[in-house]
């Protein structure tokens, strides 16, 4: 929807503000919530998505402007293309 609509609403006390984690952060917080009761297999196999994703990409970007293109970039380096 856009960041208008929301800054509005959030500066009313309507919701709260938008915030953006780094695209480290957030993959690091999600490994590290999947390493509780995790397997081993699927938690190694994690590890080294996330290490490879903060190999291509700046780990201190934010999440938003993680976008399709960028994507497609990680997935034909992932592919070796």
């Amino acid at each position: 929807i856009g960041d208008e609509l929301p800054a509005k609403l959030a500066a009313v006390g309507l919701i709260p503000e938008r915030r953006s984690e780094s695209l480290g952060d957030f993959l690091n917080g999600y490994l590290d919530r999947r390493r509780v009761g995790g397997k081993p297999n699927t938690v190694s196999n994690i590890e080294r998505v996330v290490t490879d994703l903060l190999a291509v990409f700046d780990p201190k970007g934010g999440l938003r402007e993680f976008t399709t293109d960028a994507a497609e970039r990680f997935r034909a380096h992932y592919l070796g293309w």
